[in-house]
């Protein structure tokens, strides 16, 4: 019998298990967020707008209060406040005027207090047709000037009528009554023996000891120091100041003159700074928004597209003069020492410089066009018939008490 060999049995091969797959969880959808609102802006009410317009009187009173260290003082303060209650320019007047202010400023309402003004185009031929009304300058200093012509009508306005007026110098020498700022009057403050303001100061006052000026304007005078152009797509080279000349009790003397021509001793009698272009700087047929202004005032901008700060109300247009239309100017025929001021709206402005171009005999680019303080600065209140000039006219046209400092036309 064969042995037979045992075989072992062969192993059982178990088939390869496939991995289980991995099972992602599940990624919940990105909620979608929400598209915004627009939060509906806020409507200052009547009440959020007197607030604003009230403020500044508020804190210079609380200014005051702050300085009472003694009964004595407390006392005082409640009588002079007894004695006028508008102290503080807390007057309806003012109220209501910083808050038509505020309301233009963004955008809830046009101006008023502006209007369109009749072109005067007949300015060289009146005065062929009229005697020269000849006026020396009566001056302390040993210059010599004359105002040889000048016209002069009214614009209505709420609280105050407004001046559009022309007046030409020959030998670059005015006088003028000194106007206060706002910081260094009272409500009750009036001004005798004159026709209305001139020019109202950009952010300066000459009624102190000393010549002020706030940051803004002692930068701006840094500049013009330095023959720097504050005002940019300027071409004049030559900057030209206002300097005083000479200075009695109220009355101002002025002159307008080249940086480079200034005595040391000149450049601290810069009353202001002073913004210039020449004629041809300027696109006349040009409207672009006024900085610090809503829709509802305009400005010209300059050839090479820079702003001018030469405002004028939307609705109203060029023709128009008033708190936020036109203003009062500096017309310069450069090296000629004549002087032409002169407040109206745009449209005067550009015929003006145009026949006092033809008057003299130069090229109108040879006019500079300068000018102070603008919107809503930018009217010129008118005295009564008595020559009385008060406060109260203009205290309502801005609020900061660097503000409002100015000159006066004197009653001849």
């Amino acid at each position: 019998m064969q042995n037979t060999t045992p075989v072992a049995p062969t192993p059982k091969v178990q088939a390869p298990v496939a991995p289980t797959p991995k099972v992602q969880a599940p990624v919940a959808p990105t909620p979608k967020a929400p598209t915004p609102v627009a939060a509906t802006p806020k409507v200052q009410s009547p009440v959020d707008v007197a607030f604003n317009a009230l403020q500044p009187s508020l804190d210079a009173f609380k200014a005051y209060q702050a300085k009472i260290k003694t009964p004595q003082e407390a006392a005082k303060l409640v009588e002079e406040v007894k004695k006028d209650p508008t102290s503080f320019g807390l007057t309806i007047n003012t109220l209501t005027g910083w808050s038509n202010r505020f309301l233009v400023k963004n955008g809830l309402k046009a101006p008023n207090e502006t209007q369109v003004v009749p072109v005067n185009n007949n300015i060289v031929a009146d005065m062929q047709k009229k005697p020269e009304k000849e006026v020396f300058v009566e001056s302390n200093s040993n210059k010599s000037a004359k105002d040889i012509f000048s016209y002069l009508s009214t614009v209505k306005g709420n609280n105050s009528d407004f001046i559009s007026y022309l007046n030409i110098n020959e030998g670059n020498l005015q006088k003028f009554k000194i106007i206060k700022n706002n910081q260094n009057s009272k409500i009750t403050d009036s001004y005798s023996g004159v026709i209305g303001i001139a020019h109202f100061l950009l952010d300066s006052d000459i009624s102190g000891k000393e010549i002020f000026h706030d940051p803004n304007a002692q930068t701006m005078i840094g500049y013009q120091l330095n023959n720097k152009n504050i005002m940019k797509g300027s071409t004049v080279k030559d900057q030209y100041v206002p300097i005083l000349v000479n200075k009695e009790n109220d009355i101002a003397e002025i002159s307008y003159r080249k940086v480079i021509d200034l005595t040391e001793k000149e450049k601290t009698q810069i009353i202001a700074p002073l913004r210039q272009f020449r004629y041809e700087d300027i696109d006349w047929g040009s409207q672009i928004p006024a900085e610090g202004f809503e829709n509802t005032v305009k400005q010209l901008k300059t050839k090479s597209g820079d702003i001018t700060r030469m405002l004028f109300p939307t609705a109203l247009g060029k023709d128009s003069y008033g708190k936020f239309g036109g203003g009062s100017y500096v017309l310069i025929v450069e090296n000629k020492d004549i002087i032409v001021d002169f407040a109206g709206s745009i449209s005067q402005l550009i015929s003006t410089s145009k026949q006092i171009a033809s008057l003299y005999k130069v090229n109108v680019n040879d006019i500079i066009i300068a000018f102070h303080d603008t919107g809503s600065y930018s009217a010129k209140p008118k005295a009564d018939k008595n020559g009385n000039l008060k406060y109260s006219q203009w205290s309502d046209f801005n609020p900061d008490g660097f503000t409002g400092g100015g000159l006066a036309i004197i009653k001849k």
